[in-house]
């Protein structure tokens, strides 16, 4: 035994899976009218719905689709002349459109065995947009406004500051260089003194 708790999903999987048509099926009695008041009103359809001709099997009747309106049988398109089997399905083609439906043995349209039926547009579906993202741009980095300040320079002192003393910065001497002349003046004159001295020795011995 199917436990009732578990009725109510399965009934619902079976609707959710049972197709829903709301086609419909038009029985058209197909004959010759004799009367005005038998004319063949105007249908409305829907596409997918049927259209069923049927007639007397003794009577010569066909069925085909006029695309002039009329009877002017200019591009007519055969249905059938099988007086229990002849169908016409409404296509997708057919939505929006007038189908008219005719007898073309001998003067039957004329005579009024035409019928109009108007198909109704399929509703259009709302166009749904997939989702844009919109473009990000990626993180500019802000050009910095403020230039940021140096690193300080020392200045070159102008002004000394007093009791400032520099360090003495020795000045290049050039290497002593004695002359010629200075060493032969020299030599004279010890030779001089050496002769005096020799001198007063020797007047002193006397």
């Amino acid at each position: 035994m199917i436990s009732p708790t578990l009725l109510l999903p399965l009934t619902l999987l079976l609707l959710t899976q049972t197709p829903t048509t709301h086609a419909k099926k038009f029985n058209l009695e197909w004959f010759t009218p004799e009367t005005p008041a038998d004319v063949f009103p105007n249908e409305t359809a829907s596409v997918g719905d049927k259209i069923s001709f049927e007639w007397t099997q003794e009577l010569p009747h066909n069925v085909l689709i006029h695309p002039s309106g009329d009877c002017n049988v200019t591009g007519a398109i055969f249905v059938g002349d099988v007086f229990d089997e002849t169908e016409y399905v409404i296509k997708e083609t057919d939505a929006g459109k007038t189908l008219t439906f005719a007898c073309d043995v001998e003067e039957h349209c004329s005579t009024g065995q035409i019928v109009h039926f108007m198909v109704a547009a399929n509703p259009a579906a709302s166009p749904t947009s997939s989702p844009v993202a919109s473009p990000t741009s990626s993180p500019v980095a802000d050009t910095p406004t403020d230039v940021p300040p140096s690193s300080p320079v020392a200045d070159t002192p102008t002004d000394v500051p007093p009791g400032y003393v520099s360090s003495p910065v020795a000045s290049p001497t050039s290497s002593p260089v004695t002359s010629a002349a200075m060493f032969r003046g020299d030599g004279v004159r010890r030779v001089a003194v050496a002769i005096m001295v020799a001198a007063v020795s020797l007047c002193i011995i006397v």
